[in-house]
């Protein structure tokens, strides 16, 4: 038991120092305009606060939210879909740069992925884009072997996904 202990102790250690050493890419430059977006930050889950930042583009109908927690988990998902629901915009676009790593759990109610799932079907059903970029190597992986990368549209950065033409009606 001892031993195990060490391993998992030892694992999450590397795992921080991973998280905690990566260069975090910056949201937006190129070609995309902030200076006529509207900036907001923060919401409340649970009694905790989960930090997403969103960049709203009125002129085009575009929302960019960009988590800025490392970790992406259900309550992440939960704050990113309150604001999408506070928003009548066509295309939302989800900006993954500071994720690096996703929380799977035994526990199914705390797994990210059903709801951005369940999340990603809804908005196709109200005739809206949702858009995830900025994938880290390990999240694109994971969405390839799990074949998401199919289900979801995926763009390289922020700049791309605004200029996409896909699934638009």
């Amino acid at each position: 038991r001892e031993g195990t202990s060490r391993y998992w102790q030892s694992a999450f250690t590397n795992l921080h120092r991973e998280v905690t050493q990566r260069r975090r890419k910056p949201v937006g430059g190129g070609s995309v305009d902030f200076s006529k977006a509207a900036w907001s930050t923060s919401t409340w889950v649970g009694g905790e606060c989960m930090a997403v930042n969103r960049v709203e583009f009125s002129e085009q109908g575009v929302i960019v939210l960009t988590p800025t927690e490392e970790l992406l988990t259900a309550d992440v998902i939960q704050t990113i879909e309150d604001w999408i629901n506070s928003a009548a915009t066509k295309l939302v676009i989800i900006d993954f740069a500071n994720i690096c790593v996703v929380v799977t759990s035994m526990y199914p109610h705390a797994a990210p992925l059903p709801p951005l799932i369940k999340l990603n079907r809804r908005m196709q059903d109200e005739s809206r884009r949702l858009v995830l970029c900025n994938l880290s190597s390990d999240l694109a992986e994971i969405f390839r072997i799990t074949r998401l990368d199919r289900f979801f549209e995926i763009q390289p950065d922020v700049e791309t996904a605004m200029s996409s033409k896909r699934g638009q009606s």
